[in-house]
């Protein structure tokens, strides 16, 4: 049995300001309140829930990480609840199918400090173990995108119909609650 879990990137669910635009076309940041992801695509088809059919759209296909969200402070603290997700793939004995089943596991609230820069198109995220993390953004009213070039390794099948994990690029999109 092979067994593969892993964890959307929890930074990627952090990327988000708003802009206002008054009279004196000053755009200001402001990163304060919560926001919900609303869209995770991937860059490549995945077929997760054993339907026959692979899509890109993972919350869909999954049906996770729809109740992942980030809630900004005004102390340049930030609060990450992404859901995670287990799955298990089995491949049935004698052929070359694979049962797949897919586990929702809720999130976890993970602290992290965050500075926006870069003339308000990159955001940067230290977390508690000292890493650090910035990722580009692009922001329209009230939603928040963020290409992600490698999101995670996941199973993907091969040409030969074999699951190999392989690093999968994402695009996240964020709208503000």
């Amino acid at each position: 049995m092979l067994m593969k879990k892993f964890i959307a990137m929890a930074a990627l669910a952090m990327l988000v300001f708003s802009c206002s635009d008054d009279d004196t076309n000053e755009v200001t940041t402001s990163v304060e309140g919560t926001w919900m992801l609303t869209s995770f695509e991937l860059n490549q088809g995945l077929d997760i829930n054993g339907d026959g059919e692979a899509t890109t759209d993972m919350i869909a296909e999954s049906e996770c990480f729809g109740n992942s969200t980030i809630t900004f402070n005004n102390d340049d603290t930030a609060t990450v609840n992404f859901e995670e997700i287990d799955i298990e793939i089995e491949q049935i004995e004698g052929t070359n199918d694979y049962d797949i089943t897919v586990e929702c596991l809720g999130s976890t609230a993970q602290e992290t400090i965050y500075t926006v820069s870069g003339d308000n198109t990159s955001l940067t995220f230290q977390y508690e173990d000292g890493s650090t993390e910035t990722l580009d953004f692009t922001i329209s009213g009230n939603t928040l995108t963020v290409v992600v070039p490698e999101l995670s390794d996941l199973p993907i099948s091969d040409n030969d119909d074999d699951i190999a994990y392989s690093f999968v690029g994402a695009t996240l999109v964020f709208t503000k609650q």
